[in-house]
This record gives structure tokens, sequence and C-alpha cells, in this order.
């Protein structure tokens, strides 16, 4: 603000404004410096680094700006010190100022308003635009251009040196999305699992078996997960390269990404079940499941709870998987699989509060889930599974076989008091376990408790650095940012042809001398000249034929 202010003054040849403005500012500093911000902040300002350093710049500051009241203002606007030479070095100043967003656009318009003329807005933006290039044109001639010679090979520091760069900086352009994918990926952090919960049920009715876990193990060891793959290796190689993916599955993940969870399954709560419920469910159940209607699933699902340090990550994924309860001389063909519930053998032990039978739960309970890093969890087979009159029959390792079992607390002594007496459901995986089954809390009562494993593999997600970016994806960031700067330098580069004529002029000198006195007669008041040989400009620029002979023959070379 204080850049445009002083601007303005300037613009307006006003130094009485000047000498206020100057007192004013000389006033303000001070007074903040000094008194203002010790007194909020309670520092002293010799301790404070950043005080002294800005009060050094504002004083170098007042020092050239009491010069300049001094001297007075000029009575014709000359050009700054940068557009009076033409070199390197102004020529990069000058683009660098052009870089900053809209700093030329503010001081052609702050010009326009404070300078008296004739001309339009749009006209002005004309005129300033063609002082800017012109000014560009004659530092690349005089750097650049003039030192050709005659049938003069490019150097090999040009062809090399800034082509090469170029050259690289649009492979890089090119492949930055995959580029910063993969070093994402390689940079990714763990996302450890922090609770787990499955459950077992009916449809519609509260569930039968609840597990919780609340203190999660830590992740594989190296060991345990070469223990692992060499598991599942020798059966991805058993069938060729059809299952090669169950391989390279495992590999994407370091062994701090894999949980093995070895639980007790044994219902952490009562089943929760009114006598209306129960006798509804025993009236499905009776009925037959050919009739139509009848749909009664035994459904498993997982809760996985995660601590992510990361806002595209979801703390909890879920997933589910089911089977039909059906009788067993149903000839229904299921999903996937014709494994199911047994309808007759699940009613007797609800009818009979049977707790010897063992229910036979088969190809429900998957073994490898996944945690994706946010959406729905899934489970992983890890085996092949093998085909059997065009029906895939799924490996027990991949999803096991249980038993599930309705238990009752017998106590002897009738007078104690259990205020959670009750039945509750049990599971126990039947299958064969992937590695040897491992919990340290040990039960001496009962030597043969009721348990299940499970390996959850936990996706990485993107550390904090770099989410903003990979939360676009590699197709968004194609979008925008590959596809905008193709679209930038195509405009730089797309109908050049159609600008030969003003960006070759041999000699713009004569052009350059009717923008100067353009801006001399404005500033002695001769609006009506002003207007004739801003005429003149426009009718140079729509005449080539006329700008040929103002602007001269080809350029001179070194030996003409």
């Amino acid at each position: 603000m204080m850049m445009i202010i002083d601007r303005v003054i300037y613009l307006m040849k006003s130094m009485i404004a000047k000498y206020i403005y100057q007192v004013f500012v000389v006033l303000v500093v001070h007074s903040y410096l000094f008194v203002f911000q010790p007194w909020f902040t309670r520092e002293s300002f010799r301790s404070m680094a950043a005080w002294i350093a800005w009060y050094i710049f504002f004083c170098s500051y007042f020092t050239l700006s009491a010069f300049q009241v001094q001297a007075g203002y000029p009575r014709l606007s000359s050009d700054s010190i940068i557009l009076r030479t033409y070199g390197y070095i102004t020529y990069g100043v000058y683009l660098g100022y052009l870089a900053v967003p809209f700093l030329w656009e503010l001081e052609v318009l702050l010009n326009w308003v404070c300078t008296e003329t004739t001309l339009t807005l749009d006209y002005w933006v004309k005129y300033s635009d063609i002082k800017a290039y012109l000014f560009k044109l004659k530092c690349w001639q005089t750097t650049y251009e003039s030192a050709y010679y005659l049938g003069e090979k490019q150097p090999a520091y040009m062809k090399y040196g800034i082509g090469g760069l170029l050259v690289l900086g649009l492979i890089l352009i090119i492949w930055f999305p995959l580029l910063f994918m993969s070093v994402v990926t390689t940079n990714s952090i763990p996302n450890p699992p922090t609770g787990f919960t499955c459950s077992l049920s009916l449809t519609g009715l509260e569930p039968m078996v609840k597990v919780k876990v609340a203190q999660m193990p830590e992740g594989l060891t190296d060991e345990e997960l070469a223990e692992l793959k060499k598991q599942v290796k020798p059966n991805s190689d058993r069938n060729g390269s059809f299952f090669s993916n169950y391989t390279e599955f495992v590999e994407k993940f370091k062994a701090t990404d894999i949980v093995k969870l070895d639980i007790y399954s044994d219902s952490n709560t009562l089943w929760e079940v009114s006598p209306a419920a129960v006798n509804h469910l025993m009236k499905v159940l009776e009925t037959d499941s050919k009739e139509p209607g009848f749909n009664l699933t035994m459904r498993f699902e997982w809760t996985i709870q995660r601590n992510p340090d990361s806002t595209t990550a979801d703390k909890i994924v879920t997933g589910y998987t089911d089977i039909d309860v059906l009788s067993a001389d149903d000839k229904v063909n299921i999903d996937r699989t014709n494994s199911f519930v047994g309808r007759e053998a699940l009613l007797d032990m609800i009818k009979t509060c049977d707790t010897e039978t063992k229910l036979k739960v088969d190809v429900l309970v998957p073994t490898f889930l996944l945690a994706k890093e946010s959406g729905l969890s899934t489970h992983v087979d890890l085996f092949p599974n093998t085909i059997v009159d065009k029906k895939v029959k799924i490996n027990e390792k991949n999803v096991k076989n249980m038993d599930v079992v309705l238990q009752h607390d017998q106590v002897s002594d009738q007078t104690v008091c259990r205020v959670w007496d009750g039945y509750y459901w049990s599971m126990n995986q039947t299958s064969e376990f992937i590695t040897p089954f491992y919990n340290p809390v040990q039960f001496v009562s009962n030597p043969y408790p009721n348990k299940v494993q499970f390996y959850i593999f936990s996706d990485r997600i993107v550390s904090s650095q770099y989410q903003l970016i990979a939360s676009y994806g590699i197709i968004g960031l194609y979008i925008s940012v590959v596809l905008v700067i193709f679209k930038f330098v195509r405009l730089a580069l797309a109908d050049s042809s159609t600008r030969i004529i003003f960006q070759e002029m041999p000699c713009p000198d004569l052009i350059m001398t009717l923008v100067t006195s353009t801006e001399m007669v404005r500033a002695q008041g001769e609006f009506v000249l002003e207007q004739v040989l801003f005429r003149k400009l426009l009718l140079l620029y729509r005449s080539p034929e006329t700008l040929i002979v103002w602007t001269g023959r080809h350029r001179r070379l070194k030996e003409e």
C-alpha cells in the first residue's frame, strides 16, 4: 500500500503531498516500533532482530525519500534506470518484474488513472504493451543476435545446455505424476490396526458371537513374514503364472503392516434375543427353504480400527461375508460356492437348547483380511482355489471351516447368584491353521478352548507432507499439472509464424523514438499531438509495408 501511495504522489507531481506523506510515515513507523510494539509484546526493541532489520530497511527508504523531496520531481516522467540500458542484467530483471502477478497491470492502471491523457484505457494498455515489447526486443538484439557471424552454427552450449535442459524439463513434467506417486509409495508410513471386532449373526437378529480385541499385537517379525511367504509360495507356483499374484500381494507389504491375530472365540456377550424373536426365528427355520420368499443368511462381519496420521484414511473399515441357511436336500445354486448352514441342525439347537451339537459353518469366515486406506475392508485369497465340476471350491486356508456351538454356564451351586446367567455362542476353527496358534493367555481348566486365527494386511498411508498432492491421484495430477503446463507451453509456441513481423524487427529504434515522443508531448500538455503520434503508431502496426520501412532491413551481421 505504501508503494502504491508513493507511486500515485509521484505521478501527480505533488511535492506538498510527498512531504506530508514522508512526515506521516516517519511518525507512524517510529511510534509503532518504539512505543506500541514493545508495550504489547513486552519485548525491547534491541532484543528483536527482525524489528532491527525492518527499521534499517525503513531508514534506507526514508533517506532516499528525503533526497527525492530535496531534489523535487522531474517535470517530464522519464523511464526507470532499468529501462534506460539494454543488456543481460536489465533483461533478466525486467522479465522477473513481469513475472510478478499483477504488478505490471497495476502499474499500467495507476499510470492511466494519474496521468492526463487523451487515450482510453484500451489504447493505454496497447501503448504500454508496445513499449514493454520493444524494450525486450532491443535487449534481445543487443545481447544475443548481434553476436552472430554469417553461416555460423549454433554453439554446443546453446544446443546441449539450454536445449538439453528444456528437453529434460519436458520429460520431467510428463513423468511427474508417476515419479511423485512412486516417491509417495516409497515414503509411506505404517497404519497398523489398533482394534478388531468380529461378529456372527443371523438375518435381522442380534449377533450370536461377538468377539472384541482391544489390545492388538505388534506386526509380524521378519522371520514370521518369511514363514508366511514360504507357506504361500509353493501354492502360488503350483499352477504356473495364474497364481503368481498371491506371492506378489504379500510382497507389497512389510512385516510391520501384517498383524497375526490368534484369539479365543467365545462370545464376549450373551445372546441378547427376546422370546418373540426366538419364536419368529423358529417359524422361519420350520419353513421349507424351497418355498418362495425364504431368505435367511448367516453373516460374518468384521471391523478394524486404526489411528491414521492422515486426513484421507478412514479410522474404521468394515467388511462382511455371508452364506445361506438351507436344507440339505435343497438344490440351490449358491454364489461362489455350494456351502451352506444346515437349517434343520440350527433349528434343533435353538428348540432344544442343545449345547452338545456343533453346527458346521463352512466357507464363511475368511483368514486374510485387507484393511484398505479407505472404503470397505475385503478378504484376500492367498491360496489357490480348485475348480470341480465347473464350480469353484474354496480353499480352507482362505476361508476357514468353523463349528458354532450354543453354550450355557452350568452352575452346580444354585445358591450362587450369576447375573450373567444365560446362553451364548462360540465358534471354533476346524480348518488347519496357517501357522501355529499362539496366545499368551492360557486356560488351565480348558486346555482346548475355542479359537480362530486371522491375518490383517493394513495398507500404508501417505505421510502428511505429501497428503495434499497425493489426494489428487495420478489422473488428477495429469489433469491439474501436466495438462495445465502443456496449455501454457502450447500457447507460447503456437502461431509463432503470425508474430514474425513484430518479433523480427531488425532495428526498432525509430518506433522506440516515436513512443518516447508520445510521452514527451503528453507531459507538455500537447494532447492533440499526442493523439496524432499514437495514431501514427497504430498505423505502423497495421501496415506491414510501413513497418518494414521504419525498422530497416535484416539485422546486420558482424562481418558486414
